[in-house]
């Protein structure tokens, strides 16, 4: 685990005297607040601000929501740029390496099969746990749909991508300046589960979301950049789209089907695919474990 770029900190000796002076409770309430800050308020800006282009755009469409979703979402992606540029940071201060070697190839191209195999797996178990009919919509064979399929898959590519550059980049890089990387796996797996959980709280969603959050962390560590929990995210959001249950309007992009309501579907579902997710993550501790049994104890500045 050498050169972990979550480890990497290039801010100067003053800068972290004055971070490890800061009491630990009030350094995670700060952060806590800020990416609350950060991940609303920016929604609500751009948001707000382009609200303009919905008007030219129906409200029943495809097109409508997922333009909604690129512009609430797009400014968390160039806030955080904007921040990289000010600030004169590397790339890497928000998850990004430079290394475009076959390596990182591989691992957006393991992330998109991670994605797909999870919500396609635990529909899959709950179909046959349940007796629910799973199959192909009659858009399988209307090519005209897929480019409609393909703005859902980038649409949801930003949106997810702008979640893990908020936790597992630069919240995290933050956090590893004071705390080992442990205590950073848990409190921003947590934060990530509370801050999915804001509209509703929903016990199974909650522990699913803080599952997904393991997940992702892990995956950011061992990969060594954050682009293939990006893809996994992204990925994820976007094939659970293309199902249509029971009670939905036929949308474009929808190439399969379930014969089931989608809230009898969601809590059952959830719990399946938090055990598929739990695999991984164990999958993923061996991996960390053999590569560094103490991984978690490390934090920004030490030797990685």
């Amino acid at each position: 685990m050498k050169n972990l770029w979550l480890l990497k900190n290039k801010a100067d000796n003053r800068n972290n005297k004055f971070v490890d002076k800061i009491p630990s409770w009030i350094y995670l309430l700060i952060c806590s607040v800020g990416i609350m800050v950060l991940f609303y308020g920016t929604q609500l800006i751009v948001g707000t601000s382009l609200q303009t282009i919905f008007n030219f755009i129906p409200e029943t469409s495809s097109t409508y929501r997922f333009i909604g979703v690129i512009c609430t979402f797009i400014g968390i992606w160039m806030l955080l740029l904007v921040y990289v540029y000010i600030f004169k940071n590397p790339i890497s201060s928000i998850g990004f390496t430079r290394d475009w070697s076959y390596k990182i190839i591989s691992n957006i191209l393991s992330g998109l099969a991670i994605g797909m195999f999870i919500n396609f797996a635990g529909i899959y178990i709950y179909s046959h746990m349940f007796n629910v009919q799973i199959g192909f919509t009659e858009q399988i064979s209307n090519f005209n749909v897929y480019p409609y399929v393909l703005l859902c898959f980038v649409t949801y590519l930003i949106q997810g991508g702008a979640e893990e550059l908020v936790f597992r980049g630069f919240l995290t890089k933050w956090l590893v300046k004071k705390y080992n990387l442990l205590l950073v796996f848990l409190f921003t797996s947590i934060l990530f589960s509370l801050m999915h959980s804001l509209g509703g709280f929903n016990p199974v969603f909650l522990t699913y979301a803080l599952c997904f959050g393991f997940l992702l962390f892990l995956v950011a560590v061992d990969s060594n950049c954050i682009y293939k929990s990006m893809v996994i995210h992204g990925v994820y959001n976007a094939s659970e789209t293309l199902f249509k249950f029971n009670g939905d309007s036929m949308e474009r992009e929808h190439l399969f089907y379930a014969n089931a309501n989608m809230e009898a579907y969601q809590d059952k579902a959830y719990l399946i695919i938090s055990v598929i997710i739990l695999v991984f993550c164990v999958y993923y501790l061996i991996k960390l474990h053999k590569k560094n049994p103490k991984w978690y104890f490390m934090r920004s500045n030490q030797d990685c």
